[in-house]
């Protein structure tokens, strides 16, 4: 419903409200696709591919809603089941709806993610932005690098948060001069070494679950096992 608030003797019209925390702490919202109840499958996956959906055009009597811009992009991703955390699964590849306002999802820029997907009949999808890049390390697991965001407390650093043996660098410093990589290498997690970008501190794979777990995922209502208790493949 279209609304107007008064500012002194001018009125401003008002489209349409969002509250960006209480839509990233509730369960699920009309604009994710995902509904309130469903099982959570968190695993590692590898990225296959991921596709932008783009929006039908408006027909030529469309109403008013139709020709607002849309809050969220949306993208269908399609990952390799490498390592199961929890979760029931059906098969190794499990194909999902991802939506953001943020632009392109920062999990598809590397290879491997943690990921916390909705799942109910036969509609999947990612916890709103609850991807989180991993890496091999050499003791052939995973790793996180950098800090997250998905706690409730955010003067409390993160359980485990600490030097991580990566099985290999990222690469050549001289990606980070690219623009198209600045979302691909935070620079308050990765650095550079001897011209080569590194990343000193992150989260193993079971702290890394863990955050997320007590974290966003239990203030969304998402029971989730504990990772000593998860049983998959661990």
């Amino acid at each position: 419903m279209r609304k107007a608030v008064a500012i002194g003797r001018w009125a401003i019209p008002l489209l349409f409200s969002w509250n960006l925390a209480a839509a990233e702490s509730a369960p699920s919202t009309s604009a994710s696709g995902c509904q309130d109840k469903g099982e959570t499958l968190v695993f590692v996956g590898r990225l296959i591919s991921i596709q932008e959906v783009l929006p039908e055009p408006c027909p030529p009597n469309a109403n008013r809603s139709c020709l607002l811009p849309r809050f969220d992009k949306e993208y269908v991703a399609r990952y390799k089941v490498l390592e199961r955390v929890t979760g029931r699964f059906d098969t190794d590849e499990v194909q999902f709806n991802v939506y953001s306002h943020r632009g392109f999802p920062a999990m598809a820029l590397h290879p491997e993610a943690l990921l916390f997907v909705w799942h109910r009949g036969e509609q999947y999808c990612l916890h709103r932005y609850q991807g989180y890049a991993v890496h091999p390390t050499t003791d052939g697991g995973w790793a996180h690098c950098g800090e997250i965001n998905s706690r409730t407390d955010d003067d409390a650093p993160t359980t485990g948060f600490g030097p991580q043996s990566f099985a290999s660098d990222f690469g050549s410093a001289q990606q980070l001069d690219n623009d198209a990589d600045q979302g691909r290498f935070p620079r308050d997690a990765f650095t550079v070494e001897n011209d080569r970008i590194v990343c000193p501190r992150g989260l193993a794979l079971a702290d890394l679950y863990e955050a997320v777990r007590s974290g966003l995922m239990k203030a969304r209502c998402a029971v989730l096992p504990p990772f000593a208790e998860a049983p998959a493949d661990h």
